[in-house]
């Protein structure tokens, strides 16, 4: 399962890195530090899961989220933010998982791992 994780922050991307790279049914991750490298990434990789930050340098997520949901590929996505005012966005663009960056971060890993255990979302 590939996973790409994007967030501005470089101690964010490398912490959550690390941390997937334990499940065992990850085996590749990729970090993107903004709407313009996710966008990029997301043609190259073709992620079965997305851990997306919402508030980036360069834009916001929600150019990430039309972009997952233009592809058509039954990507998951787990948004991890401190805004709270995105999620009802989230819901319209049908996020697996909406968390704000103080949730316990256990809770993120657990999301992440039953995704990637699920796979990709079925298409219609």
């Amino acid at each position: 399962m590939k996973l790409l994780i994007v967030d501005d922050m470089k101690i964010i991307r490398d912490g959550l890195s690390e941390a997937m790279s334990g499940v065992q049914e990850i085996t590749y991750i990729e970090c993107a530090d903004g709407v313009n490298s996710a966008l990029k990434l997301l043609d190259e990789m073709n992620p079965d899961v997305v851990l997306l930050d919402m508030h980036l340098g360069d834009g916001d997520g929600v150019a990430v989220l039309r972009a997952i949901r233009a592809a058509g590929q039954g990507t998951r996505v787990v948004v991890l933010t401190r805004f709270p005012e995105y999620s009802s966005i989230c819901e319209e663009f049908k996020v697996d998982y909406f968390f704000d960056k103080t949730d316990d971060p256990e809770k993120v890993f657990m999301a992440v791992t039953l995704l990637a255990r699920a796979g990709r979302r079925p298409q219609a």
